[in-house]
């Protein structure tokens, strides 16, 4: 997503959703080398396959969630949610994960 922030979801019922899909792309970057694929100064983040960084999107977004929204509402608390915002930082966290461990702060809120 090119635009991504907070106007762009909503919650129905317990759930956040994506509303704004007008800048989503499955595209993936063009490559030559592993070396071309990055975000930023972060380098090698996925595999350069057949002429396409796979998986560059998926960073790419999760890139945009962190610096847009999650390191804006989980500034504070140690442990858990000190490592979790350092592995969004460095794009070292996959989608799944994040999904899962967020889960577990939220029940651990509750």
């Amino acid at each position: 997503m090119a635009d991504m922030g907070p106007s762009q979801f909503v919650w129905v019922g317990d759930k956040v959703k994506l509303s704004d899909m007008d800048d989503v792309s499955s595209v993936e970057q063009a490559c030559a080398v592993d070396s071309d694929c990055y975000i930023g100064h972060i380098r090698n983040l996925t595999p350069c396959v057949d002429g396409v960084c796979r998986g560059l999107n998926a960073k790419h977004n999760m890139n945009g969630a962190f610096r847009r929204i999650f390191q804006h509402i989980l500034v504070h608390g140690g442990g858990e949610i000190l490592s979790l915002t350092q592995e969004m930082e460095n794009l070292s966290v996959s989608a799944a994960t994040l999904h899962s461990r967020l889960k577990q702060l939220l029940q651990q809120e509750r």
